[in-house]
């Protein structure tokens, strides 16, 4: 699913929420069913966005949820 950075919905609070490091928002959208596997509209993952705002606990998270730490921009 791509998404625009325009749009409020559940995959832009939290794209906003791992932004802004507050992981309880970013663990409660996604057990409440929110896509963690989101390819947003800049190309970007959401294990990219955490790593590179220095979010560690974040990034432990979301890989244990399975992201790929592989993905690349597009």
């Amino acid at each position: 699913m791509t998404t625009s950075r325009y749009e409020d919905t559940p995959e832009r609070r939290l794209y906003t929420a791992v932004w802004n490091g507050d992981k309880k928002a970013a663990v409660a959208l996604i057990e409440g069913g929110v896509d963690a596997h989101t390819v947003y509209a800049n190309g970007r993952t959401l294990l990219q966005l955490a790593a590179w705002f220095g979010h560690a606990e974040l990034v432990r998270y979301l890989l244990d949820l399975g992201l790929d730490r592989e993905a690349r921009d597009t």
